[in-house]
């Protein structure tokens, strides 16, 4: 399962998101559409609410 962290500061929030890769067929078979869901969101989006916004130059 994907692993994420968050730092709220006073301006600025980090999200991190770290998928493993040392994880064995049967796990990455059972969280296939778990992953694509949490990947889409975190990728496809560039603004997250109403004052949320990814650094897409940063990535």
């Amino acid at each position: 399962m994907p692993w994420f962290g968050m730092d709220i500061g006073g301006t600025l929030c980090k999200l991190v998101y770290f998928e493993p890769k040392d994880i064995t067929r049967d796990e990455a078979a059972a969280e296939v559409e778990t992953l694509k869901n949490i990947r889409r969101y975190l990728t496809k989006n560039s603004a997250y609410g109403k004052t949320g916004h990814r650094d897409t130059h940063l990535q």
